[in-house]
């Protein structure tokens, strides 16, 4: 037995050399996708470029000591540290980690994590076999040796547990821009053929859903999520004498609004019926964006003519004569009116009132009389507003409209939803062609949450985002597609 140990240890070695030459370079012969695997990491997403060339530069290093027999020691004792390292990675997934992705490729690309985790005790088990199997090791340096695996033991476990304290925080806090991606969040479960691409949520009782068309704004669809039954509705109003350019509608239970901020004038109804009338013709109801609130208000965002930029304004829909502005909420960084276009949100749980601007990395909420509560930055970069506007015959134009960064946003019980246009650290260009990226933010905690992908249909991206509860509701060309956010 004593002869053989001498042969088990180099059998030992030479597995190891194996084991991870084929690890790097199967990582350097796709290293782009071993960039894009680690981003995705609740672990090194923060620090993915410096970990993937430093775990193929360690391995290799390792491989190379275990070739040779005078430093074969030292390879075995890397070797079991780099194993360590690893395990401790995959148990941190495995309980503490808020997602699971993907694993990271090579031998082990086929497994899942915990036969990934069993894989690497294997190894662990046979490099401290190989250690032990050493004959001049343990002659007069035993005390050494134990010194030697607590410190290494030590030192790995240490550096996965810190890399996951600072990543994480590095990603909340500092906004590196790189997307956390949260797996099978998103489930597709229902699909329906709608009659136009123009058609946008205008809200949701009892379980219905309704649409409204911007080609045909009287025109109306309903459907019944319990039976995936489906009408078409026809608003009827008492009036059609006012030359109606953008009319929008929204429901505020029992009751749903027509308005059209070029035209100072709301029609109210009630759903049981879908009859309308002329509730108010404020000649100060001018606007460009509207939205609805959950207890009759209107929150809108108008041009102030003297100043020449854009202002909040609310409406108190029980009383119109009330009126709230704040001039102080849109933070003017060049010409005042395309530098603050945005995206208004009411949030009906939590009776909050949200604004998304659509050209640079900020939304700020505020409370129901418009008194802000917080302000705060999304996870890309692009803090300034970077756009060309020129002015001919007047009138202003933009010229880089495609400077976008947020381009699509909803809101549910504290959670906001962006479809960002920036492609993060470290992801896959082929995907952000079939996909858009969805970036969730708790906004009371101003805290980024993660990511998901939504994908084109036939070619097309989502117009339309909606969520209610745990469903995401989304207009991608002619298709309404229902989603279950899978949030366990």
């Amino acid at each position: 037995m004593r002869k053989l140990i001498p042969t088990l240890r180099i059998l030992i070695c030479y597995l190891f050399i194996v084991l991870f030459v084929y690890a790097a370079f199967s990582k350097l012969i796709d290293f782009e996708n071993f960039q894009i695997q680690l981003a995705q990491s609740p672990l090194l997403s923060a620090y993915a470029g410096f970990v993937s060339y430093a775990v193929i530069i360690t391995e290799l290093i390792i491989a190379f000591l275990l070739c040779q027999k005078r430093t074969q020691q030292i390879g075995l004792f890397a070797s079991y540290g780099l194993l360590l390292a690893f395990t401790v990675y995959i148990y941190i997934i495995l309980n503490y980690s808020d997602f699971i992705p993907c694993s990271c490729g090579g031998i082990l690309e086929k497994l899942g994590w915990t036969e990934h985790l069993i894989f690497n005790l294997f190894f662990i088990v046979l490099a401290v076999i190989a250690i032990l199997f050493d004959q001049n090791a343990f002659k007069n340096k035993v005390i050494t040796s134990i010194i030697l695996f607590i410190v290494i033991s030590i030192f790995s476990t240490g550096s996965v547990i810190m890399l996951f304290i600072k990543s994480e925080a590095k990603i909340t806090e500092q906004n590196p821009f790189i997307r956390k991606y949260l797996k099978d969040l998103v489930i597709r479960r229902k699909t329906y053929t709608l009659k136009n691409s123009t058609q946008y949520f205008i809200g949701s009782t009892n379980n219905k859903l309704y649409l409204a068309d911007r080609l045909a704004p009287l025109s109306l669809a309903e459907i019944d999520l319990d039976n995936s039954q489906s009408r078409d509705i026809r608003i009827k109003i008492d009036r059609d004498d006012f030359p109606f350019r953008s009319v929008k509608v929204f429901i505020s239970n029992p009751n749903f609004y027509l308005v059209d901020g070029t035209v100072p004038v709301i029609f109210k109804g009630n759903i049981a019926n879908w009859e309308a009338t002329v509730f108010s013709t404020d000649p100060t109801l001018y606007f460009s964006k509207a939205v609805g609130s959950s207890n009759n208000k209107l929150f809108v965002r108008k041009q102030d003519f003297t100043q020449k930029r854009n202002v909040i304004a609310q409406f108190d829909l029980n009383a119109l004569t009330k009126k709230t502005h704040n001039d102080s909420l849109l933070d003017y960084q060049t010409n005042g009116i395309f530098d603050t276009d945005g995206i208004p949100l009411y949030d009906l749980q939590k009776n909050k009132f949200l604004y998304v601007y659509y050209y640079k990395n900020q939304y700020f909420v505020t409370d129901d009389n418009l008194k802000m509560d917080t302000s705060s930055k999304t996870i890309d970069t692009t803090r300034t507003t970077p756009l060309k506007v020129v002015s001919t015959n007047n009138k202003q134009k933009l010229l880089n409209p495609n400077s976008t960064v947020n381009r699509l946003a909803t809101v549910d019980n504290g959670f906001l939803y962006i479809n960002s246009t920036k492609k993060g650290q470290f992801e896959d260009k082929q995907v952000w062609k079939q996909a858009s990226a969805i970036d969730i933010y708790d906004y009371e905690k101003q805290v980024y949450k993660g990511s998901f992908y939504l994908y084109n249909i036939k070619g097309q991206k989502a117009n339309e985002l909606m969520v209610i509860e745990n469903k995401l509701y989304a207009i991608i060309g002619y298709q309404l597609v229902i989603y279950e956010l899978n949030t366990q």
